[in-house]
């Protein structure tokens, strides 16, 4: 496929990688593997599905690692992803927009993004200044759908 996307020529054909650009919107490549996971015959379909369901909790690995090691900052940091939001929302929409509103509204944050629109390099001015733009949008009150586009936002940023 991607030959025949070469043979065509053009800027976006030679810029195609398959499967991967192909894959990439996909959002939900879990529901796919579970759709497909009714069709295998039993015990594989329930073996299958159990995978499937610890699979959707792969985001945290990352988190769990750091907690293993004592670093309890260190797994802090990482909740702010995009695929680590997605799954808490899911489990507790309530309970993932307390949490980010206690990661965004720190002081320590607050006081790191003044100093860095003030005293640090050009390059960083307009990422800290979208940062506080979004730490004053959680403090007024975001819908977990908001806070989600608004650090899927911040991370295209960065």
């Amino acid at each position: 496929i991607s030959k025949s996307f070469e043979d065509l020529g053009d800027e976006a054909a030679l810029n195609f990688k398959f499967p991967e650009d192909l894959l990439s919107g996909i959002d939900d490549p879990l529901g796919i593997l579970k759709e497909i996971a009714k069709m295998f015959p039993e015990p594989l379909g329930q073996a299958f599905e159990q995978a499937l369901k610890v699979a959707e909790f792969v985001a945290l690995l990352p988190i769990v690692e750091k907690v293993r090691k004592h670093d309890f900052k260190g797994a802090v940091a990482l909740i702010p992803s995009v695929p680590v939001v997605k799954l808490l929302i899911k489990l507790n929409e309530g309970v993932a927009c307390e949490v980010l509103r206690t990661i965004f509204l720190a002081k320590e944050l607050q006081t790191v993004a003044e100093t860095t629109l003030s005293n640090g390099p050009e390059t960083l001015h307009a990422p800290m200044a979208e940062l506080q733009t979004f730490c004053r949008r959680i403090e007024r009150g975001m819908s977990a759908e908001e806070l989600l586009e608004g650090l899927e936002s911040i991370h295209a940023e960065g």
